[in-house]
């Protein structure tokens, strides 16, 4: 959850139109990468251990999320 809480974060800080767009951009992306992960744990290769996998899509995630 920590991408979601820093994009909150910003999006209180920085309030202009091209800021809040990036935002929404970046949530929007890291949205789609952990929906797709969900997919892929949940239903494509589902194992025992699979669900360890969502302590760190928040981690693997920051510097994408740092980019945008």
């Amino acid at each position: 959850m920590f991408p979601f809480v820093a994009n909150a974060v910003l999006a209180l800080r920085w309030r202009t139109t091209v800021g809040q767009s990036l935002l929404l951009i970046a949530t929007l992306a890291y949205a789609r990468c952990f929906a797709f992960v969900f997919v892929d744990v949940t239903y494509r290769h589902p194992d025992p251990q699979g669900p360890i996998v969502f302590l760190f899509v928040g981690i693997y995630a920051v510097p994408v999320l740092a980019i945008l």
